[in-house]
C-alpha cells in the first residue's frame, strides 16, 4: 500500500461531507496529492468536486488549488460558464496565472475571449480583462506585444471576437498604432488599426497613420486584393477627417474607378464602399445618381442572380449612409 493511499481515502471521505466548509477544507490536500500520485481516483474526485459540487465555495477551492494538466484543461475552462460569479473570477485568475496562452488551442482561446467579454457580471469582466488579457496574455505570454497577441488569436478567422476586446484596451496600444507601416500592413496591424479607429476619439493619432485622404485612397488600392485587410480599411473610413477637399476628390475617384466600376470586387464590400462614397461626396442624392450611372454603364444582365445581388448590396450601402453611424458595429467579410 502506498503511503498516500490512507491519506487519499481520508481526504476523499471528507470531500463527501454534508458541510461545504468541510468539503472545501479537504480540497487542498486532494489537489496536492494530484501532483504526487497519478491516480484515476484522484482525478475523478477532483472532477466531481469541480463540476458537480453544489457549493460555490468548494468549486472555487478546487480552482484555487488545482495544478493545470492536460487532462483537466477543458474541465477548468468549463468553469467560465459557472453559475457563481466567484467561481468564474477564480477560473480566469487560474488561467491567467497557470496556463500559458500557447498551450491552448485557438478555439479555446477564442472561447475564453467570448465568454469573458460577454459575462453578465462587471466584476468578472474586470477580472477577465485585468488578469487574463492584460497580465496573463499580453504581458505574460506576449511580452507586451499587441501584434503577437493578435497573431496568436487568429484575427482573420475570429476578428469579431478580437476587435471588441482590443477596443477595451485601445489606450494601451495607441503608440504602436502610429508606428504602423502602410506599405507592409499585416492582418494583425489592420485589426489593431480598426479597433483603435472604432474606439478612440483621438483622430490626431489616426491622422498620423493616414496623413491625408489621398494616402487612405492609395492604401485602399494597394490592398485591394487582400480581402480581410480591405474590409478593415473600409471600416476605418468612418473615423477619418473629411475636411481635405482635394483628398476627397482623390478618394471619390478611387472609390468610383478602382472599386465601384470594377465588377471583380466582391459584392460584400459594396455597402461599406457606397457609404464611403456618399460621405465623401457630401450629398446622398449626388452619390445615388453616380451609383445609378455606374449600374447602367455596367451593362450587366440584371436578370442574373449575381447582378441582382450586387444591386441589393449597393442599395444597402445607400441605406447605411442615410442612417446615423455614431458607433457602428464591426462587421467582417468572410471570403467565398
Amino acid at each position: 500500500m502506498l503511503v498516500q493511499e490512507p491519506l487519499l481515502a481520508k481526504m476523499t471521505s471528507r470531500s463527501r461531507d454534508r458541510l461545504p466548509r468541510v468539503r472545501s477544507a479537504a480540497v487542498p490536500g486532494i489537489c496536492r496529492l494530484q501532483s504526487c500520485v497519478e491516480s484515476d481516483d484522484i482525478r475523478r474526485t477532483i472532477a466531481t468536486l469541480l463540476e458537480s459540487d453544489s457549493s460555490p465555495l468548494v468549486r472555487k477551492a478546487v480552482l484555487d488549488n488545482l495544478s493545470p494538466e492536460e487532462w483537466n484543461i477543458e474541465l477548468i475552462l468549463s468553469r467560465t460558464s459557472d453559475t457563481s460569479e466567484d467561481v468564474r473570477r477564480a477560473c480566469y485568475k487560474l488561467v491567467a496565472e497557470k496556463i500559458d496562452l500557447q498551450s491552448l488551442t485557438i478555439s479555446q482561446r477564442v472561447t475564453l475571449l467570448r465568454r469573458g467579454r460577454l459575462d453578465r457580471s462587471s466584476h468578472v469582466r474586470k477580472e477577465f480583462l485585468q488578469s487574463l488579457v492584460y497580465r496573463g496574455w499580453l504581458e505574460g505570454s506576449c511580452g507586451g506585444d499587441f501584434y503577437r497577441l493578435c497573431e496568436l488569436l487568429d484575427p482573420e478567422t475570429y476578428a469579431e471576437d478580437i476587435v471588441p476586446i482590443l477596443c477595451e484596451v485601445e489606450e494601451r496600444f495607441a503608440k504602436p498604432i502610429v508606428a504602423i507601416d502602410l506599405n507592409h500592413l499585416t492582418k494583425e496591424a489592420a485589426v489593431l488599426l480598426l479597433a483603435f479607429a472604432k474606439r478612440s476619439a483621438d483622430n490626431e493619432r489616426l491622422s498620423q497613420v493616414f496623413p491625408s485622404l489621398k494616402s487612405y485612397a492609395e492604401c485602399l488600392k494597394y490592398y485591394k486584393q487582400d480581402d480581410f485587410i480591405l474590409s478593415c480599411l473600409i471600416q476605418v473610413f468612418n473615423k477619418l477627417d473629411l475636411s481635405d477637399e482635394a483628398g476627397r476628390r482623390d478618394l471619390i475617384s478611387t472609390l468610383r474607378e478602382d472599386f465601384l466600376e470594377d465588377s471583380q470586387i466582391p459584392d460584400r464590400h459594396y455597402p461599406g464602399l457606397v457609404r464611403a462614397l456618399v460621405s465623401s461626396m457630401g450629398s446622398q442624392s449626388s452619390a445615388a445618381g453616380l451609383v445609378a450611372e455606374l449600374l447602367i454603364a455596367d451593362g450587366s444582365d440584371w436578370s442574373s442572380e449575381q447582378a441582382a445581388f450586387r444591386a441589393l448590396k449597393i442599395v444597402e450601402g445607400l441605406l447605411l449612409a442615410s442612417t446615423p453611424q455614431n458607433d457602428p458595429e464591426v462587421f467582417f467579410f468572410i471570403a467565398d
